[in-house]
């Protein structure tokens, strides 16, 4: 489970299940980014985005298949997809 919290109170500001295996994890103020690289939690992430499922579905190397994920740190709003494999990549957001 990630957790988002307020660093001033620690109130909870979102929660979220993580899928399979742990991502990378990098937060600025204005983005927190994950990096994911299981096929199945790739796919879950994506599950609610047609276009985005298209992308992925035309990725020919699965194996080595990655997704960048950036989220409003505030919201948990996606606010960027860039799912790539190697040598392919494709920014959405």
């Amino acid at each position: 489970m990630l957790e988002v919290r307020d660093v001033h109170n620690n109130n909870l500001l979102w929660e979220r299940k993580l899928h399979q295996g742990l991502p990378k994890v990098f937060y600025t103020p204005t983005a927190i980014t994950m990096l994911i690289w299981d096929w199945g939690a790739i796919k879950r992430s994506c599950k609610d985005n047609d276009e985005l499922n298209a992308r992925l579905s035309r990725l020919e190397n699965k194996d080595t298949s990655y997704l960048l994920q950036a989220l409003e740190p505030q919201t948990r709003e996606i606010i960027g997809l860039s799912p790539g494999g190697h040598r392919q990549a494709v920014f959405y957001g």
